[in-house]
């Protein structure tokens, strides 16, 4: 029924767009400095007949915080299926 798998997460993101004429349609905003975000992820809370559930919560950190650290904060949903061999 329940099998959980703690995570801890980490990421880091940085953009730099040289030829921006050449994304038609596209519109696109280059980041001026890192992005980093880091939080806790629990998978497998639930098991239900080959369904996976579980969950956690990130923190925007570094240059494009908020200033309201509660406005950092982001939750996110984990579901996996296993399909079988």
């Amino acid at each position: 029924f329940s099998e959980p798998q703690i995570f801890l997460q980490g990421a880091a993101a940085y953009v730099q767009l040289d030829q921006q004429e050449r994304h038609l349609g596209d519109t696109f905003t280059a980041l001026d400095d890192f992005y980093f975000e880091a939080g806790l992820l629990v998978r497998r809370i639930f098991k239900i007949q080959g369904m996976e559930f579980g969950g956690g919560v990130h923190n925007r950190m570094g240059t494009y915080a908020f200033d309201d650290n509660f406005d950092n904060l982001f939750f996110k949903v984990d579901f996996s299926l296993d399909l079988g061999e």
